[in-house]
């Protein structure tokens, strides 16, 4: 299977916002994965009731994103917008004290 559809979540109800069918092929397999395994344990978290520190791990994802932007790699916009999205959807869904925008 595919990184792609390793990265594909749940439905709206239970998942994180963002379709990665839709990625572009030009984010590494690497930060797909890292991607996909932080996803996991942030839910993981969630559901063992450490809101705050899956939202940590997820927050931890967008600064490595936010360093590859300032790398300049031309694919670290995208992977911004999907940890942006990841965060948003998972503090629409758990109590992590954050203000929605």
């Amino acid at each position: 299977m595919g990184m792609k559809h390793e990265l594909q979540t749940e439905s709206a109800a239970g998942a994180d916002a963002f379709d990665p069918e839709y990625a572009s092929a030009a984010i590494p397999d690497a930060e797909r994965h890292f991607l996909l395994l932080t996803l996991a344990d942030a839910r993981q978290r969630a559901e063992e009731g450490q809101t705050f520190w899956g939202y940590a791990l997820l927050i931890r994802g967008l600064i490595r994103a936010e360093k590859a932007l300032l790398e300049e790699h031309v694919w670290a916009g995208e992977l911004m917008r999907y940890w942006r999205s990841a965060i948003r959807d998972y503090c629409a869904r758990h109590d992590t004290g954050e203000a929605e925008e």
